[in-house]
């Protein structure tokens, strides 16, 4: 987890935190900040959590000129679809999401 997360994560913890409260104050989806919570509390602060796609690829990674970008664009968008969980995907990756959903089916 970034200490980001792990600073959003530590405002839950005090005894009259509201979670929910929390969540909004700092744009995180409920349902995420309670895994969060919950993947530190079980000992998983290391573990791989969804984050946005500009905070995750754009603002890590010195972007000097369009031939840069460029030539990280399949990488990011495979990274993207196999390894990175998703909020609105009920946490698995989008190619998890659409084999659960054809599994079903």
């Amino acid at each position: 987890m970034s200490s980001e997360e792990l600073r959003i994560v530590d405002e839950t913890l005090g005894e009259t935190a509201s979670i929910s409260i929390v969540a909004r104050w700092n744009g995180v989806a409920l349902n995420l900040l309670y895994r969060w919570r919950r993947l530190m509390l079980e000992g998983g602060a290391v573990a791989v959590v969804p984050l946005t796609s500009k905070r995750d690829y754009v603002n890590v990674t010195p972007l000097p000129d369009a031939t840069t970008v460029l030539g990280l664009i399949a990488g990011r968008c495979e990274h993207y679809n196999e390894n990175h969980p998703h909020s609105g995907l009920k946490i698995c990756t989008p190619r998890e999401f659409i084999a659960a959903q054809t599994a079903t089916a």
